[in-house]
């Protein structure tokens, strides 16, 4: 098993999505987003990328989808962004992010459970983003 550099070299496609700053910050080359086939398995800090996988990237991380699992990470992310124009659409209203999120209800949560989760008070308000 080779390195994700080891996969990328300095072939003209690759199979990384991302965003231009965070092309800009890598050592890979990236002219334009494009699909190189892997013929091997490639570890990448603890994760192996296998052929037929997708690698999505920006300045806040990479992640590695199987192929299969495209569909069903799609209909999420459109869920995430029908949350977010709610909250956009309510903060326009003159809402505030801090209602909105009851961020109140979570900080005296914290106050009384040092493990309360912030991504899990979201969550149970179908509130994450």
């Amino acid at each position: 098993m080779g390195t994700l550099r080891d996969a990328f070299g300095s072939r003209y496609n690759t199979p990384l999505i991302a965003d231009a700053a965070f092309r800009a910050q890598v050592d890979v080359r990236v002219p334009r987003p494009g699909v190189l086939p892997l013929v091997d398995a490639y570890a990448v800090g603890g994760a192996t990328v296998t052929p037929g996988m997708w690698v999505f990237g920006d300045m806040d991380g990479v992640i590695f989808v199987r192929a299969e699992d495209l569909a069903k990470i799609a209909v999420e992310a459109d869920r995430a962004l029908e949350r977010e124009a709610g909250v956009l659409a309510a903060m326009a209203q003159g809402t505030s992010l801090s209602e909105l999120l009851e961020i109140e209800e979570f900080l005296a949560r914290r106050a009384t459970d040092p493990d309360a989760d912030f991504n899990s008070h979201l969550a149970q308000r179908d509130k994450a983003i």
